[in-house]
């Protein structure tokens, strides 16, 4: 998109998940003279965030248990991140700060763990030099190859060309004993990916930057402590806590914005109270209630064109939010589609486990991941979240949300914040990945790869346990018996969710926001907007809002090369017209 949508204008949004929902509202803020219609492929919106309560309908009153929230996609949210306040904020403004909940940095559940393949077990991710030398024995990293390589990591040549993760840290370090043991797990956590085939460029663009200015990690790392003076063209002024274009923002809210990234900066992570469902909920009765918004659902679409048109209704702008198998199904073009068909996603397999007995976690935290060095990994485990732990140490954000006994313990006010009446264990299984070869799991392998990985992993025993199992199908909410010594489960298997950006990936983004920059498209979502999180898509999405709706908004400068800066600049340079038809059919919402 080459500049701001005309006035009483009608845009389509494809995909009513966190990205299309935000990038509407936003939209909606700017500009309400805005018809938008959001096309939906499901039946609800709010894409892979889903939260599904489970009821207790036993007859034992010798347990009273509210309802189970169960998230069957993301649950939390980074404090830090931009797209984080602008997600908070929204919901302030649509009444919602009741459900904002933070976690404060000195919570246990703030603790993280990897799986150390060295000592068969957890071990705590450092935060003090202490704890250092625990972590490198129990990760495998406290041995002589490692050390080699970091002293003689300096005088390796520079690569400018991308690379993989793996291939990255083997060429620095001349080891894989650091993604082996450490990296690989951290990958496994956010893509669900193999580190072998991820770009390094897209997830750490920093680390090819920091090599092409210092020559090497090491010699970075002396500048970053004093030792060493930085390139005099990377001296920058601290960069403020919210980005320029915030300013944009000024025009919807009166919310001092760098005030409350400051405040949410103390807080590690944000939950919301009623599960992460909430935000797309809230977005959506928003939306409805607009007169110049309109939703289609169970929308079996067949082809967008380069000129606006959705299965041959003109738009004056599309917003295509979608995964990159359905972009290259849906656009007409032939180059588009070669590179949409490149970007693969993966399968994630998300079980989880309730007990109202707390007999699972022995080890609290947030949870720990797994490196691809722990083998035999036959269940494709990639780490287990400690969803009670979180739930029962988080605290409101807004003052007076939710009133607090202040002669009770901040874990007591927890308990009672998350809808239990008592101590209980929840913890979330992520499995698959790069590990699954496309299967979905049955029943029965599900209830053994359960056991299986609460054996190694956690040191339980549940052979004697009788499992409650909660198939996942449309119900958003599902009743069950469960007593107190029974273990829930309740598996979700999400096809094609997360995006893998390989070796070419940061050239063929750059390709594909050049080659539409000039239509009447533009694209975000997790595919080729900001990242895989939800904070990420939240801020692609009004990012992008705002360039839509104000000629002088600063973009992302990443997404335009020179070359392709200097055809915009003579085609700018050439006058347009508009008909009037355009503005007679401007004049209703739609038609």
């Amino acid at each position: 998109m080459a500049g701001p949508i005309r006035q009483r204008g009608h845009v389509a949004v494809v995909g009513a998940g966190v990205s299309g929902l935000f990038y509407a509202y936003f939209l909606t803020r700017f500009r309400p003279d805005i018809a938008i219609t959001v096309y939906e492929r499901q039946a609800r919106p709010g894409g892979w965030i889903r939260s599904v309560d489970v009821t207790n309908n036993s007859d034992d009153n010798s347990i009273s248990t509210p309802p189970i929230c169960f998230e069957k996609g993301p649950r939390t949210l980074r404090g830090v991140s931009s797209g984080t306040v602008l997600i908070v904020d929204t919901l302030r403004q649509l009444g919602k700060q009741d459900e904002v909940m933070v976690l404060p940095k000195q919570s246990v559940a703030n603790r993280k763990y990897v799986w150390g393949s060295k000592a068969n077990r957890l071990v705590p991710v450092p935060n003090s030099m202490r704890e250092l030398i625990p972590f490198l024995k129990g990760t495998g990293l406290a041995q002589l190859a490692v050390a080699k390589g970091f002293l003689q990591e300096r005088k390796k040549p520079v690569e400018k060309d991308d690379e993989s993760v793996g291939d990255f840290f083997k060429r620095r370090l001349g080891t894989t004993a650091l993604v082996d043991n450490v990296l690989s797990a951290v990958l496994h956590g956010i893509y669900a990916g193999d580190a072998n085939n991820l770009s390094v460029k897209a997830l750490l663009p920093k680390l090819k930057q920091w090599e092409a200015d210092y020559g090497s990690l090491s010699a970075m790392a002396k500048s970053k402590v004093g030792l060493k003076l930085k390139p005099f063209r990377l001296r920058k002024p601290p960069a403020p806590l919210m980005p320029e274009v915030i300013e944009w923002y000024k025009g919807i809210a009166d919310t001092n914005m760098e005030k409350l990234a400051k405040e949410l900066k103390q807080y590690p992570m944000v939950a919301l109270k009623s599960g992460l469902e909430t935000l797309p909920k809230a977005l959506f009765q928003y939306l409805s209630e607009r007169p110049q918004v309109k939703f289609v659902f169970n929308a079996d679409l067949k082809s967008v064109t380069l000129d606006g048109k959705v299965d041959g209704k003109q738009y004056d702008h599309v917003r295509l939010t979608t995964n990159a198998d359905s972009l290259a199904k849906l656009i007409d073009n032939a180059e588009l589609q070669a590179v949409f068909t490149q970007l693969k996603s993966v399968d994630i397999l998300l079980i989880n486990i309730y007990t109202a007995d707390p007999w699972l976690i022995n080890h609290h935290g947030f949870g720990f991941l797994v490196p691809r060095s722990a083998q035999p990994n036959r269940e494709g485990l990639l780490g287990i979240i400690f969803d009670s732990d979180v739930e029962q140490n988080v605290r409101p954000f807004f003052p007076n949300a939710e009133k607090r006994n202040p002669e009770a313990s901040d874990k007591d006010n927890a308990i009672k914040l998350s809808r239990a009446t008592k101590p209980y264990h929840k913890i979330t299984l992520m499995m698959g990945g790069h590990y699954f070869t496309g299967a979905t799991p049955s029943e029965a392998e599900i209830r053994q790869s359960v056991c299986s990985v609460l054996t190694r992993y956690l040191g339980v025993d549940c052979g004697a346990r009788r499992f409650v199992y909660v198939a996942d199908n449309t119900d958003a909410e599902k009743s069950v018996a469960i007593t107190p010594t029974d273990v829930v489960i309740s598996p979700s298997f999400n096809r094609q969710c997360i995006p893998q950006y390989h070796t070419d990936y940061p050239n063929q983004r750059q390709f594909v926001h050049d080659t539409l920059r000039q239509t009447k498209i533009s694209i975000g979502g997790m595919a080729y907007g900001g990242g895989v999180g939800v904070p990420d898509c939240v801020w692609s999405s009004f990012d992008a809002a705002a360039a839509h709706s104000y000629a002088e908004c600063p973009q992302e400068p990443v997404l335009v090369s020179q070359e392709q800066a200097q055809i915009e600049a003579a085609a700018f340079a050439e006058p347009r017209a508009t008909t009037a038809a355009d503005d007679v059919a401007s004049q209703r919402y739609f038609e």
